[in-house]
Formats: C-alpha cells, structure tokens, sequence
C-alpha cells in the first residue's frame, strides 16, 4: 500500500463524506438519522488497520473543526478545540471497538456467507453506528435541555 492510500485518503474521504451527510440532512446542518461516515470509517478499519488511525481521526478532527468553527462561531475558542477532539475520540473509539468485536464474534476474514455471520455482524455494526456516541455537535452540549446529552431523539 502506498502512503497516500493509507495516511491521507481515509481522512480526506472520511471529513468529504461526513460534509456530504450534513448537506443532505434535512434541514442542513442537523443532526443526522444515519452517519455513513461511522460505517466508512470501521471498513476501512478492518480493511487496513490501525496504520489508517491517524488519517481517520484527521478526517474526524478536520469535520468536527469545520462544524464549530463555521457553523457555531460564537462558541469560544478553547471550548472549540476541546469539543472537536472529544466528540473525534469518541467517533474513533466508536469504530474501534466495533472492528474489535466484529474480528471476535464475526472473523476477520469471514465471507459473510453464512446466515448465523450475517446476522451477528448486523447486530454488532447496525447499533455501533447508529447508537453509540452520536458524531453530531447538537447532542455534545446543550446544557437547556440536559436529555440531550443523551441523545438528541429523546426529547422529540
């Protein structure tokens, strides 16, 4: 694998798909049902290891910086650095443990041919990318209304 495969196109490919969601969230800028970015970053996870890390949480990083930095300017400085790397941390550690679990309970290698496979890596994946800590910036702080330190769909 050459360096641009593994050091820098996970990260871009990662803050241009995590762009893309947010354009496509109705209305913009909300939180999303679904975050594709999650699932892309735990393929390429399995598919090229922990070498992809740093590329991944740049990506993760360079989103999050994005949002607080364009989309909420009048959050404070320090406070924006603090929340792009926590949220970025709990993103990466989203996708980690869920390659963890999939390389013990599915196999690293597994086809997915088997129905018993299938199933078990659709109830390890379907609920790390979609239950687990929510990437978007509307459930990090928002301290009026604290169900939505939880998650943003509790308080409907």
């Amino acid at each position: 694998m050459t360096y641009l495969q593994v050091y820098l196109m996970p990260g871009v490919m990662y803050f241009l798909l995590a762009q893309l969601t947010v354009l496509l969230t109705a209305p913009p800028g909300e939180p999303s049902i679904i975050w594709p970015p999650a699932g892309f970053a735990i393929v390429i996870l399995m598919l090229l290891g922990k070498p992809a890390l740093p590329s991944l949480f740049a990506g993760m990083l360079a989103h999050q910086l994005y949002f607080w930095f364009v989309g909420a300017p009048e959050t404070v400085l320090h406070l924006k650095f603090i929340l792009g790397g926590v949220i970025s941390v709990g993103v990466m550690l989203q996708a980690m443990i869920a390659v963890r679990l999939i390389n013990r309970y599915v196999g690293p290698d597994d086809p997915l041919i088997d129905d018993r496979a299938i199933l078990r890596f659709l109830l390890i994946v379907g609920p790390s990318v979609r239950w687990w800590p929510v990437p978007r910036r509307s459930s990090a702080l928002q301290f009026s209304k604290p169900c939505r330190l939880l998650s943003w769909e509790l308080c409907g």
